[in-house]
C-alpha cells in the first residue's frame, strides 16, 4: 500500500518561493517527490515517482488530467491566481497530497533591447526589438511601449521599431515603459559621410600632479556637420614631456613641469586638434600669485574666495609648504591655499599670503565700498589761506554713518566769491582766487542736499613767504625763478600791493593773465616776442635812477622837437603870407 507524505516546509515554500516540495513513496527507498512552481504566469507540476507509472492532478477540486511515466512535468493551469493543486497515486490507492500556490501577474522588472551595440554609416537602416524581462527573467508584455532616439529617427512598430541613420555621431536608443518609467537603451555609432573638417581632443584640460604621470587622450575627427569620420593619417606632438600615438589614441608621459599642448594633427589635411596639459613643478617655491589679484565688492557682509598659487623660478607650479592669510581690513579665513574673505568694513585693503617656511608672500587688493546711504560729506581742505591769483584743489568724500567711503550721487560745486571754480570733475575741483576776501566753497548733494563747507581767506598782499606768480613774465622767461620775473615781483610786492590803484590793477591783471599766458607759454614765437616787450619794463624795475634820467631825457627830447615843429610851421605860414 502507498503512505501519504506531506512534506513539512509545504506551506512556507508555497507562499514565500512559489515552490513546493511533497515527496511520498512505499518506503523510504522508494521515496518519490512533487515540485510546484510558478513558471511566468503558469502552474507547473513536476513529479518524480520510481516505480510508478502516472499521477492524476486536480486543480481547485476539478480534475486535471494525468501525467504518465515515473517523472515528468505539466502546465496545470494558467494565472494570474489562486490554485488548490492535488496530486494522487494512478494506481487507484487513494494516496494523494495536496498544496495551495498563488500565482502573481508577472511584472515587469527591465526592458532589452537587441542588437546592442549597433554600427552604422549614414543612410542606413537598422530594426531594434524590445524584450519585458520580469525579475526572474521571464519574458513579459511592455505595456505602454514608447521609442526614442537622440539621434536620426525611429519609427515606432510595437515592441520592434525601425531606426534611420541620418546623421553621423553616437546616440542611444531608448524603449521606454511609458506606465512604470522602467527603460532600456542601445546605443548606436553612426559613421559620418563627409570629408574630415576637424579634430577635438579628448580629454580637453589635464592636470597632472606631478611629472613621472601618464595620460590618455583620444581624437576624434568631424566632418563639416559635425559628423564623427576617420583621421586619415593621425600624427600626435607635445610642447613638452613625450607623447606616443596609436592612431587616433596616444599615450603622454610627463617628463617635465610646466604648460602645454597636445597636437593631433591629420597629415593628409593639415587638420589638427589641440588639448592643453598642466604638469606640476618640483622645483623650490619662488613666487606666490592671488587669484583674483583685485576685487571690487559693492559693499561690506560679503564674501570672496582667494586662492593662491606657488611657482617655481621656471614658472612651474609647485606647493605653498606653509601658506598663511591675512588682510589689513576686514577678516579672512585660510584654507590651505584658499581662504574665505568676510567685507566686514569699507574701505581698500590688501590680502596677502605668505609662505612661513620661507617668507615668500603674493598680494591682491580688495576694494569694499560703504554699505551705508550717504550720511556726510567731508571737503579737503577744509580751509585755506589764499593770495589772489593762487590755485587751490579741494575734494570731497562720501562717508555713511559707520564712517565707511561711500559714493556721492550727484556733488554740485559752488564758491560763494571771491574766485572761480574749474576743472570740475565730480569730487574734485579747481578753485583760482581772483579778490581779496572771505569765501566758502560749498559740495552739495543735489540728490540728499548733504553738503560741506570749506572756508577761504583771500588776501591781496603776501602773507607768508610763499608769493603769487607773476603770470605772462613766467610764461616769457619760462620759469618762476628767473631773475627777471623775480624782479617784477619785487616791484609788484613793494610799490603796486602797497597802494588802492596799484592792488586794483594787480586785481584786474590776476583775473585776466592766466589765459593769455598759458596762450603764450605754448608758442616759442610768442615768448620771444613777449620777452622783447617786457625789456624796458624789467630794465626800468631794475636801474629804476638810470631809467629815471633815460625817461627825463626822453621827455626833453620829445618837448624840444615839439617846439622845433611849432617853429618851423610858423616860418612856413609867413613865407607863404609874403
Amino acid at each position: 500500500m502507498f503512505r501519504k507524505f506531506f512534506h513539512p516546509m509545504f506551506a512556507i515554500a508555497a507562499a514565500l518561493a512559489l515552490s513546493i516540495g511533497l515527496a511520498w513513496g512505499v518506503d523510504p527507498a522508494a521515496a518519490g517527490s512533487i515540485t510546484l512552481k510558478c513558471q511566468g504566469n503558469q502552474v507547473v507540476v513536476t513529479w518524480n515517482f520510481p516505480g510508478q507509472h502516472s499521477v492524476d492532478f486536480w486543480v481547485n477540486g476539478t480534475r486535471d488530467g494525468w501525467g504518465d511515466g515515473e517523472s515528468g512535468s505539466k502546465v496545470v493551469a494558467t494565472g494570474p491566481g489562486t490554485f488548490t493543486v492535488k496530486v494522487a497515486a494512478g494506481d487507484g490507492s487513494g494516496d494523494s497530497a495536496e498544496a495551495t500556490i498563488t500565482c502573481p501577474a508577472p511584472q515587469l522588472a527591465r526592458i532589452v533591447i537587441h542588437p546592442d551595440p549597433v554600427d552604422m554609416k549614414v543612410g542606413d537602416q537598422q530594426t531594434f526589438q524590445a524584450t519585458g524581462k520580469d525579475a526572474n527573467g521571464n519574458d513579459v508584455s511592455i505595456p505602454n511601449l514608447q521609442w526614442s532616439a537622440t539621434g536620426g529617427t525611429i519609427t515606432s512598430n510595437g515592441q520592434s521599431a525601425t531606426y534611420d541613420a541620418t546623421e553621423g555621431g553616437d546616440f542611444t536608443i531608448t524603449c521606454r515603459d511609458g506606465a512604470s518609467g522602467i527603460e532600456g537603451t542601445a546605443t548606436i555609432h553612426v559613421q559620418g559621410d563627409g570629408p574630415l573638417d576637424s579634430i577635438t581632443i579628448d580629454p580637453l584640460l589635464v592636470y597632472m600632479d606631478h611629472y613621472g604621470m601618464q595620460r590618455q587622450f583620444t581624437a576624434t575627427g568631424r566632418d563639416s556637420s559635425g559628423n564623427t569620420v576617420p583621421i586619415p593619417d593621425p600624427q600626435w606632438s607635445a610642447t613638452g614631456g613625450t607623447i606616443t600615438g596609436n592612431g587616433q589614441s596616444a599615450t603622454y608621459d610627463a617628463t617635465e613641469g610646466g604648460d602645454f599642448t597636445i597636437t593631433c594633427r591629420d597629415g593628409a589635411s593639415g587638420i589638427e586638434g589641440t588639448a592643453t596639459i598642466h604638469v606640476q613643478g618640483d622645483g623650490p617655491l619662488d613666487s606666490i600669485t592671488i587669484d583674483p589679484l583685485l576685487v571690487y565688492m559693492d559693499h561690506y557682509g560679503m564674501q570672496r574666495q582667494f586662492t593662491a598659487t606657488g611657482r617655481d623660478s621656471s614658472g612651474n607650479t609647485v606647493p605653498i609648504p606653509d601658506p598663511q592669510w591675512s588682510a589689513t581690513g576686514g577678516t579672512i579665513t585660510g584654507n590651505g591655499q584658499s581662504a574665505t574673505y568676510d567685507a566686514t568694513e569699507g574701505g581698500d585693503f590688501t590680502i596677502t599670503c605668505r609662505d612661513g617656511a620661507s617668507g615668500i608672500e603674493g598680494t591682491a587688493t580688495v576694494h569694499v565700498q560703504g554699505g551705508g546711504l550717504l550720511d556726510s560729506i567731508e571737503i579737503n581742505p577744509s580751509s585755506a589761506a589764499l593770495i589772489v591769483g593762487d590755485l587751490q584743489t579741494f575734494q570731497v568724500t562720501g562717508k555713511d554713518s559707520a564712517g565707511n567711503t561711500v559714493p556721492i550721487p550727484d556733488p554740485q560745486w559752488s564758491v560763494s566769491g571771491g574766485g572761480t571754480l574749474s576743472n570740475t570733475t565730480g569730487n574734485t575741483t579747481t578753485f583760482t582766487a581772483t579778490q581779496s576776501g572771505d569765501y566758502t566753497i560749498i559740495c552739495r548733494d543735489a540728490y540728499s542736499d548733504i553738503y560741506d563747507i570749506a572756508n577761504i581767506d583771500i588776501d591781496i598782499e603776501q602773507t607768508s613767504n610763499n608769493t603769487s606768480p607773476c603770470f605772462i613774465a613766467t610764461a616769457a622767461y619760462g620759469s618762476y625763478l628767473d631773475p627777471h620775473v623775480q624782479a617784477l615781483r619785487n616791484f609788484r610786492d613793494e610799490h603796486l600791493l602797497t597802494n588802492p590803484v596799484g592792488r586794483a590793477f594787480i586785481a584786474f591783471y590776476y583775473r585776466t593773465s592766466p589765459p593769455i599766458a598759458d596762450f603764450i607759454r605754448r608758442h616759442e614765437a610768442l615768448r620771444a616776442a613777449a620777452r622783447w616787450l617786457l625789456t624796458p619794463l624789467v630794465y626800468a624795475v631794475e636801474y629804476p635812477a638810470t631809467a629815471t634820467l633815460l625817461l627825463a631825457g626822453l621827455i626833453a627830447f620829445l618837448v624840444r622837437r615839439s617846439a622845433n615843429v611849432r617853429q618851423t610851421k610858423g616860418n612856413r605860414r609867413q613865407t607863404a603870407s609874403r
